[in-house]
């Protein structure tokens, strides 16, 4: 009996020990337990709100500070200069903008922007661009004797570039409102003698099987075709990896300067800067050479 009464006993001390157990976890206990949890997280997502609003704080004055030395180094360098600027799909008009004033800071005339469709360089649109690129040639004052991607960068250049009967023509044709290449924002209302190429800020990757996305022989083209006219061109984007359309430029030997961290000041200042030479690699991305464009003395 003693023995049963031991394992009766045992038996029960087991069940009162679970059944405070559960009245602990599923009160008292787990209140202190899930608060001493949100303290622990609160603390964290205050510490890096804090940490995030300093980082912020130094990027603003870092800016304020590359903007003031625009301020003393750019004025008059540009000022025998007339500017198109073209964008590339998914580019900012921010940073368009934020590049426009620094140009005219410079002294320079920003005569039009222009802003390019799909159609223009995407892979799936390649078809359309071969069919556009025969009544294109004719129109052009080179004859249009290069691949399809060639004589469609180099119509979209003297559309900025040039006037006349043949630039009207050239017009109408890449602004059709069927499939338009260019989608006029601001076309030139006087030729441009130095071209910008705009790229976007954030680009997908192009590894993934998306048919929108431009293809590198359509980008080097356009920035090659832009580095034929009479004070060359620069071009302004994302250089972060290989698939980006700056990456691309350096990568393939473009005929023309490049500068990364579109949408910064630094980019802004820097697409100044690169024009007085239409030559170089600037900003702080793959395959620059100089975090700063030259600076006229």
């Amino acid at each position: 009996m003693v023995n049963i009464r031991y394992h009766i006993v045992s038996l029960v001390a087991v069940f009162l020990a679970l059944a405070l157990g559960v009245v602990l976890g599923a009160g008292p206990l787990q209140s202190r337990i899930a608060g001493s949890a949100e303290e622990g997280a609160q603390s964290q997502i205050e510490q890096l709100t804090e940490e995030t609003s300093a980082y912020q704080t130094d990027i603003e004055q870092l800016n304020q500070f590359i903007d003031g030395v625009g301020a003393e180094v750019l004025p008059e360098t540009l000022s025998d200069r007339a500017i198109g600027i073209i964008m590339l799909p998914g580019a900012s008009a921010q940073s368009a903008q934020e590049i426009t004033e620094q140009l005219q800071l410079a002294g320079a005339d920003v005569v039009g922007t222009v802003s390019l469709a799909q159609a223009a360089v995407s892979l799936g649109q390649r078809d359309y661009r071969e069919s556009l690129a025969g009544p294109v040639s004719s129109h052009l004052s080179s004859g249009g004797s290069g691949s399809a991607d060639q004589t469609i960068a180099e119509a979209i250049v003297e559309v900025l570039t040039t006037e006349g009967a043949e630039r009207n023509l050239l017009t109408e044709i890449l602004t059709d409102s069927n499939t338009p290449l260019i989608e006029g924002e601001t076309l030139p209302n006087k030729p441009a003698d130095t071209l910008v190429i705009l790229g976007p800020a954030e680009e997908t990757n192009a590894g993934e099987d998306d048919l929108s996305l431009p293809i590198p022989g359509a980008l080097v083209a356009l920035a090659n075709a832009a580095g034929t006219v009479k004070n060359g061109a620069v071009a302004v984007g994302n250089g972060e990896n290989e698939t980006n359309f700056i990456a691309v430029l350096r990568q393939e030997g473009a005929s023309i300067a490049t500068v990364d961290q579109v949408g910064t000041s630094m980019a802004a200042v820097n697409t100044a800067l690169a024009l007085s030479t239409g030559k170089g690699a600037y900003g702080v991305e793959e395959g620059a050479t100089s975090p700063v464009g030259p600076i006229q003395k």
